[in-house]
């Protein structure tokens, strides 16, 4: 990784800038996966107002921030809601390094699958139940976006972990740009 560019979330009076992220990453959703895992993303605000903040960094080689930055100006659903930065070489001097992951939250449904096939077995109680909700009911104010899933058509939430690392780690990335391993980005 020796380049990238920023996306820069334009909000208006209509769209919350946190909703223009997301329609930023369901478009880069499109892109990234061409890249085999070799592109990451960076989010300089992560964590402000609990969101990801209004700037995406795409990171990797020049040659692949190049080509992706001709196909984020061909998409309109992209280049109509950013203003897109110059493909600029990584700082020198980057001493901190940040892998992003996805957190995955377990939710309702989790409880009515484990009800319907506990209750199929028989085995299902009000004990059994009462646990569950519990363990369940833990909030999470971990950033994240609302997307919508191209194979299924259903909305869901991809929660966004950050972890700070000293050291650059080696790994690809998937297709949201999103550590699959311990994969770092350089954070500067």
């Amino acid at each position: 990784m020796d380049s990238y560019f920023d996306m820069k979330a334009i909000p208006s009076v209509e769209i919350l800038q946190s909703s223009v992220v997301a329609a930023l990453m369901q478009g880069l959703h499109t892109i990234l996966p061409k890249y085999d895992g070799r592109v990451g993303l960076d989010f300089p605000g992560y964590g402000q107002n609990q969101t990801l903040g209004g700037i995406i960094r795409i990171i990797g080689t020049e040659e692949d921030i190049k080509d992706i930055g001709y196909r984020v100006k061909a998409n309109s659903g992209i280049r109509d809601y950013s203003m897109l930065g110059s493909i600029q070489m990584i700082p020198s001097n980057v001493n901190k390094f940040s892998c992003y992951k996805r957190n995955h939250v377990q939710g309702n449904s989790r409880l009515r699958r484990h009800m319907k096939r506990q209750q199929a077995l028989g085995t299902w109680t009000v004990e059994k139940e009462q646990a569950l909700v519990s363990s369940l009911s833990t909030k999470t104010h971990m950033p994240h976006v609302t997307l919508r899933s191209l194979s299924s058509n259903q909305n869901f939430m991809l929660f966004v972990k950050k972890q700070t690392k000293l050291s650059a780690v080696a790994g690809l990335f998937n297709a949201y740009g999103l550590s699959i391993e311990e994969g770092t980005v350089p954070g500067f």
